[in-house]
């Protein structure tokens, strides 16, 4: 079990008191090939960011306690996020995982966890595997060819016949168009389309996210959709906490003055010149 700390990984003992409500942790279950991802209701946004992005780079490469390095390659990876507990599929995935980490454990280097009934893998080394039975080689008997079939008699092709003739009708002499002068019909101005002013909620939401990557230096951005709502959350740390959400061609802002900050301020003054 990893325990993330404000941007800082560290292991610590697997204990299903720890999966609470203020802590981000990354688990390698070697037992059921996982590696699950818990985020807490009250872990910031930075950090749970920084969780995830560390969750798949472990799974990949593994996390190294003592000469054993530990969930290298590892299947699957599920995320679980406290707020969603309400979705059907998190709350299964929160019911696997306390479910895989419950039970007696023992303890290897400190930190690696094995139950007690599975036999302990020495660092470096492999556990023997038991000789299999060989099996017996069946006899593939050959199968026979199949027996050609004869040709069937293929139709004569019918005799040309000879078409007969047909007589073309005589040309239809039209009479010669009369002469019609035309009259001058003056042509009505066409009436201008009136502009449209009036955006999108996505492009509203564009030039928002326009105007606070140009005025930051580093911007956290995370996607909402939860009860039919489609929007997004941005936090400058320290600075801005911006919920947004998209209602057709409206844009609801929370906080809708931007905050008090010359950041915010710079940031809906940029907004407003676009919209």
């Amino acid at each position: 079990m990893l325990k993330d700390e404000s941007g800082e990984i560290s292991p610590i003992k697997l204990d299903s008191t720890h999966v609470n409500s203020d802590n981000a942790l990354i688990v390698l279950d070697e037992y059921s090939d996982v590696c699950w991802v818990w985020i807490g209701r009250n872990v910031s946004m930075p950090t749970r960011m920084h969780t995830l992005r560390m969750g798949r780079s472990i799974k990949k490469s593994g996390y190294k306690i003592g000469p054993t390095t530990i969930g290298l390659g590892i299947a699957d990876f599920i995320e679980m996020r406290e707020k969603n507990d309400d979705n059907p599929e998190v709350a299964a995935n929160i019911e696997k995982f306390r479910d895989a980490i419950s039970g007696r454990w023992a303890y290897e280097d400190k930190f690696l966890a094995y139950k007690e009934d599975y036999q302990v893998i020495p660092s470096g080394g492999a556990a023997a595997e038991e000789p299999g039975v060989p099996e017996t080689p069946s006899t593939i008997e050959p199968e026979e060819a199949p027996i050609p079939s004869e040709p069937e008699d293929e139709p004569l092709p019918p005799e040309p016949t000879t078409p007969s003739p047909v007589a073309s009708p005589s040309p239809t002499v039209e009479p010669a168009p009369e002469e019609v002068e035309e009259e001058e019909v003056e042509e009505a101005p066409a009436e201008e389309a009136e502009p449209v002013s009036e955006f999108s909620g996505e492009e509203k939401a564009a030039f928002l996210l326009y105007s606070v990557v140009k005025h930051s230096e580093l911007v956290y951005v995370e996607r909402i959709d939860e009860k039919g709502k489609n929007g997004f959350k941005v936090e400058l740390p320290g600075q801005l906490v911006l919920t947004v959400e998209i209602d057709g061609n409206v844009l609801r802002l929370r906080p809708s003055d931007f905050g008090d900050s010359e950041i915010s301020d710079a940031i809906r003054d940029e907004y407003q010149r676009w919209v």
